[in-house]
């Protein structure tokens, strides 16, 4: 029994429905891919940029006996805002294997007083609570994996390597790195902003005081 032209129809109109799903799941990770790179490329420049404005007031951040009490909350709101650039750079230079040593040595030496009693110490417990964030890579890829020797691979191994190819196709462990840790990165960053409207409008109330 022969197909009718409304079968033979519907037939062509499913292959061309899961023909342009996978072209449109391929373009979707493609684009999502490239904005990853340069979510993180821009995120980490605007912190760096920030950082340098931040050292070249250091001396600004230190809380000083006879500061007034506008002075020392301004002080406070910029020494807050250094430790959370901070982490943010030490988030963006841990994904991209950077040596973030002296971030982490400049915040562990300062003395400053934030906002909170605990705003150091609680930046301190993130930074180290970042250096988790690169096991992922080494389950990801692993020796195994990562071995160019594949002779002596198991089928399991072999079935293995398949999948993370599969799941992990375009990527890099620098960007399984950054979607890890983009969330408390973003959460810092929106922490960021907050501060400085804080810092902008403790400078206004001064001014016009």
């Amino acid at each position: 029994m022969e197909d009718s032209p409304l079968s033979i129809a519907a037939n062509i109109a499913g292959l061309l429905t899961f023909v342009v799903a996978i072209f449109a799941s391929i373009y979707v990770r493609v684009v999502s891919l490239r904005n990853g790179k340069v979510e993180m490329k821009t995120v980490l420049q605007c912190s760096v940029d920030n950082m340098q404005d931040l050292r070249e007031s250091q001396a600004d951040l230190s809380i000083t006996e006879g500061d007034e009490p506008d002075i020392i909350w301004l002080k406070k709101l910029n020494a807050s805002l250094f430790a959370t650039e901070i982490v943010i750079n030490v988030y963006c230079g841990r994904v991209m294997n950077a040596d973030t040593t002296f971030l982490e040595d400049m915040l562990y030496s300062t003395q400053w007083v934030g906002i909170t009693p605990t705003t150091f110490a609680d930046a301190a417990q993130e930074i180290k609570a970042t250096k988790k964030s690169k096991s992922v890579i080494r389950r990801l890829y692993g020796e195994r994996a990562i071995s160019s020797d594949t002779s002596r691979w198991s089928y399991f191994d072999q079935s293995v390597a398949a999948l993370q190819v599969l799941f992990t196709a375009g990527s890099s462990p620098t960007l399984i790195r950054w979607y890890r840790v983009r969330e408390r990165v973003l959460e810092r960053v929106r922490q960021r902003d907050v501060l400085r409207s804080r810092l902008l409008s403790h400078q206004v109330y001064m001014a016009n005081t």
